[in-house]
């Protein structure tokens, strides 16, 4: 038995774009997946080729916005997906990743050190000692 999952579908839509640069495909394939990859409840109602296809154009906007109504042509003409719930997903996409670069410029770094982790065995010798 085989899963089907978005990623199944990022290589369809990458070479369905009509881009001549294959560094901003891969670098675009690299961005969806991460995006694919905080997966979220409200990700379920979607088709896994919707999911993958409301990537890809989401990270077009960020990285490619002055090819971005292009690439979302390109993918839109897809007979497969049904429009409404492309830009419903693509919505909700797009802030997911605007809730993760919120939380992430939030988040307190402080208590990090950048002394190397003691182990338990370190810890139990220092304080025999004390």
């Amino acid at each position: 038995m085989r899963l089907i999952t978005p990623f199944s579908f990022l290589h369809f839509f990458i070479f369905s774009m009509e881009l001549k640069d294959p560094s901003l495909k891969q670098v675009l394939k690299e961005q969806a997946i991460k995006i694919n990859a905080h997966n979220d409840i409200k990700l379920l109602e979607y088709k896994p080729s919707t999911i993958a296809a409301s990537a890809l154009i989401s990270t077009s906007r960020e990285l490619c916005p002055q090819q971005y109504t292009m690439l979302r042509a390109s993918i839109a003409t897809c007979e497969y997906l049904d429009k409404d719930l492309l830009t419903k997903c693509i919505d909700l996409m797009q802030e997911m990743v605007m809730l993760t670069e919120a939380n992430e410029s939030t988040i307190d770094t402080s208590f990090l050190s950048t002394e190397p982790p003691v182990s338990m065995l370190e810890r139990s010798i220092k304080r025999r000692r004390i």
